[in-house]
């Protein structure tokens, strides 16, 4: 009998680790999943669920913008030991200050209408993170400048989009408020792809 609770004991000790080993949770998805569950709760009526006051769609907004914010910010923390360039490394700074203000905001939002939020950046962000760090100099600014820039377009985008159909007045409030300083940014990375000639890259070739 012994025998066999050490050997079960042994087989859960062995799955616990090698789940553990599995794979890095990831915060933004598990955020993700707790407000959904606390919404499906309110939806059928149960009052433990029914302290979130937003809709799915909206709270995951909120989700992705603070893990966003996040990872703006550890950018630019890297940029600064990182980047050959003065001009990215300021640009990176922009990115520290604007994006803790946004992280600050969006937590005050988040109380308000009791939206759980990750502690750290998605998995895939932190692959992207991961993969810039290997980089230095210029091949690290052209790198980082094309992140930023790309991020910045699909942020425009996904912000205009709540801003205009968002069922919650507040989300809607910041989002329509941090368009402005994403144009301001997104106009700042295309000088930087100029400067790095990334504008001028994968063009098409003009005919004979």
């Amino acid at each position: 009998m012994k025998k066999l609770l050490f050997s079960c004991l042994g087989l859960v000790c062995i799955t616990l680790f090698f789940g553990c080993r599995g794979g890095a949770s990831d915060s933004v998805k598990a955020s993700k999943d707790s407000n959904a569950a606390r919404i499906n709760s309110r939806m059928k009526g149960d009052s433990a669920g029914s302290t979130i006051m937003l809709s799915k769609a909206d709270a995951d907004f909120v989700v992705d913008a603070v893990s966003g914010d996040m990872m703006e910010v550890e950018m630019g923390k890297v940029a600064q030991t990182h980047s050959a360039s003065p001009r990215v490394k300021g640009f990176g700074n922009m990115m520290i200050r604007d994006g803790g203000e946004g992280m600050k905001e969006l937590r005050r939002l988040a109380e308000r209408r009791h939206v759980v939020l990750p502690d750290s950046i998605s998995v895939r962000q932190q692959e992207e993170i991961k993969k810039l760090r290997k980089k230095k100099g210029d091949d690290f600014d052209q790198a980082y400048v094309r992140l930023v820039a790309e991020h910045h377009r699909e942020d425009v985008e996904e912000f205009g989009k709540q801003a205009s159909d968002g069922t919650d007045s507040l989300t809607r409030v910041f989002a329509s408020k941090s368009l402005q300083m994403l144009h301001r940014h997104l106009d700042s990375v295309n000088k930087l792809e100029g400067m790095l000639g990334l504008n001028k890259i994968n063009k098409p070739m003009p005919p004979h």
